[in-house]
C-alpha cells in the first residue's frame, strides 16, 4: 500500500508539473500574439488613408496650378457709400436746420427707446432718423420717409409716436429736400428734460 500512495505522490506532482508548464507556455504564447497585435495595430494605423483626404489628394493632383491665381473673395466687404443719396441729403439738411442742442441718429430700432407690453409689436421696426437732446440724448422727435407702398409701417409708427407724445416728422421721398419747408416741419420739436 505504501507503494500506491508513492506511485499516487508522483503522479500527482507529475499532472501539476504538467499544469505549471502547459500554463507558462499559454502566458508565453499570449504574450507574443498581444506584443504582435500592437506591432500590427500599428503598422496598420500607420497606412490606413482617411477616405476624404484622400479624394482631396486626388482631386488636388488634378488640379493644374495657373500662372495667375484668382484671390478669393473677402468674406465681408466695406460698402462704397453708407448712406443713400437721399438719406445723405436729408441727413444734411436735418443737420443744418437743426441746432446744436439736437443730435440726430439714423436707422435706429424702435425697441432702442421705445418700451412695449408686447415685445413682438415692435418686431424689427426702424425709423429713417431719430432727433435727440445732445445733452441728455433724450429722444425729441422722429423723421421718417414716407412713399405710397409703406403706407402700413407709416400707420404703425405715427400710432406709436401719438402714444409716445413724440411729434413724428414724415417726408416724402425725393431727391432734394427744401431747408425751408424742413425748417418749417422741425418746429414741431420741442426740448424735452
Amino acid at each position: 500500500m505504501d507503494g500506491f500512495v508513492i506511485f499516487g505522490c508522483i503522479l500527482g506532482a507529475f499532472f501539476l508539473l504538467l499544469k505549471y508548464l502547459r500554463g507558462k507556455e499559454t502566458r508565453a504564447f499570449l504574450d507574443s500574439d498581444v506584443s504582435a497585435m500592437e506591432s500590427l495595430k500599428a503598422n496598420r494605423e500607420a497606412t490606413v488613408v482617411d477616405p476624404l483626404v484622400a479624394k482631396a489628394q486626388a482631386y488636388a493632383a488634378t488640379i493644374t496650378p495657373s500662372v495667375t491665381t484668382v484671390a478669393a473673395k473677402p468674406r465681408y466687404q466695406l460698402k462704397d457709400i453708407v448712406f443713400t443719396e437721399t438719406y445723405r441729403n436729408m441727413l444734411q439738411v436735418l443737420e443744418q436746420e437743426l441746432d446744436s442742442r439736437y443730435r440726430i441718429f439714423v436707422h435706429m430700432p424702435l425697441q432702442e427707446f421705445i418700451k412695449s407690453t408686447n415685445s413682438d409689436e415692435l418686431g424689427n421696426r426702424r425709423i429713417s432718423f431719430v432727433v435727440c437732446d445732445r445733452r441728455y440724448l433724450i429722444v425729441v422727435a422722429g423723421v421718417e420717409f414716407h412713399t405710397q407702398a409703406n403706407s402700413d409701417h407709416l400707420t404703425v409708427l405715427q400710432a406709436i409716436f401719438d402714444e409716445i407724445k413724440i411729434p413724428l416728422i414724415r417726408f416724402p421721398i425725393q431727391a432734394k429736400y427744401s431747408g425751408s419747408v424742413v425748417r418749417q416741419k422741425l418746429r414741431l420739436i420741442s426740448p424735452r428734460r
